[in-house]
């Protein structure tokens, strides 16, 4: 009876069944009473069959919202990642651009005037760790009670969170105390070096503070529903102390195992 068309099939010969039993009844006491107990067991197995058909339809209606979930899950990581793909092309089309203005200005005469020698080269970006995404399998994997309400997308915007924070923490830092434009960024500049220690040696890493602007991370709550996901795959770790201060940092392979 596995199939709704097998159900339902099975239902409609019973009601036959019922039909003839109650048609062939005769006047004869006992010949009702067997009919009626038969008419009764009749009754009795239909109405069992009904409600396996109804917990069958259920369960695939679950599937199909499970189904649709996913669907649209894969369907925003593969949007996401068109338009990551997209990124370096067009800051390769702007480059093309700014030397290709370049050259005009050069046929145009602008040549003759010698640009201003820069005062000193330019400093390169630092190299700054990131945290990895989960995959698909992985994130099936955590733990429900770890998990609660938190879904794929949510968890990945988190990890950009905290990349992006990562990223614009450690530029600043890469600044010399000279070239800071005012006092106020030379006191951040200042309370971000004292985040560090001896156990922070090597690390890349953020605080609370420099998470106060992110949409998932920016309460205590969220951080500890979402980095504690991370924290079991090793892409990150907590350092403590000295005191109450809690750093984020991004885990690397073998070393904070």
């Amino acid at each position: 009876m596995g199939g709704g068309g097998e159900g339902a099939a099975w239902v409609e010969g019973r009601v036959v069944t019922v039909r003839r039993c109650r048609e062939l009844v005769g006047d004869e006491a006992q010949e009702r009473e067997a009919g009626l107990l038969r008419l009764n067991s009749e009754g009795r197995e239909a109405a069992a069959m009904v409600e396996r058909v109804r917990g069958e339809v259920e369960a695939w209606r679950v599937q199909l919202e499970e189904a649709a979930r996913c669907l649209a899950v894969v369907q925003a990581w593969t949007a996401r990642h068109s338009q990551q793909a997209e990124v370096p092309h067009q800051a390769l089309r702007r480059q093309v651009l700014q030397e290709v203005r370049q050259e005009v200005q050069v046929e145009q005469g602008v040549k003759t005037k010698k640009p201003p020698l820069p005062s000193k080269p330019p400093k390169p970006a630092p190299s700054v760790g990131q945290v990895a995404y989960l995959t698909l399998a992985q994130f099936e994997a955590v733990p429900k009670y770890m998990k609660g309400r938190t879904t794929y997308e949510v968890l990945n915007q988190a990890v950009d969170e905290l990349n992006t924070a990562l990223q614009e923490k450690y530029t600043f830092l890469a600044n010399r105390m000279a070239d800071l434009p005012n006092r106020t960024a030379k006191k951040r500049h200042q309370a971000l070096r004292a985040q560090e220690s001896k156990d922070t040696k090597g690390a890349h890493f953020v605080t609370a503070e420099e998470l106060r602007h992110s949409a998932h991370l920016k309460s205590e709550t969220g951080r500890r529903s979402l980095l504690t996901i991370l924290r079991h795959f090793g892409l990150t770790r907590e350092i403590r102390g000295p005191g109450s201060i809690v750093r984020f940092a991004v885990a690397r392979p073998g070393r904070w195992e």
